[in-house]
């Protein structure tokens, strides 16, 4: 029952969070891997099914710090992008 609590309750990043630094990518930041866009079906993700395991722990271990929009140059500029709401509101479909 303490696991479940734990899981609903804002403090769950301090579990998720050591997990996520201990698999994150040892490539460089910002490496894009080549997309061959004759023969891809999709681009992107469409669905909550096409994240990896490791998108959704990185969701997971989200504090809604806000950090993320605070460094968008979209949310900068003023356009309608909320990297923050984006990453919530995948949470609560994902949940």
């Amino acid at each position: 029952i303490a696991y479940i609590a734990l899981y609903w309750n804002r403090l769950w990043h301090i579990i998720v969070s050591p997990v996520n630094v201990f698999f994150q990518s040892l490539n460089p930041r910002g490496a894009l891997v080549p997309i061959d866009l004759e023969t891809a079906e999709t681009f992107g993700v469409a669905k909550i099914e096409d994240f990896t395991w490791k998108q959704l722990m990185d969701l997971d271990a989200c504090t809604r710090c806000g950090r993320c929009q605070d460094s968008c140059p979209a949310y900068i500029s003023g356009k309608a992008l909320s990297p923050k709401k984006m990453t919530q509101d995948l949470k609560v479909h994902w949940l």
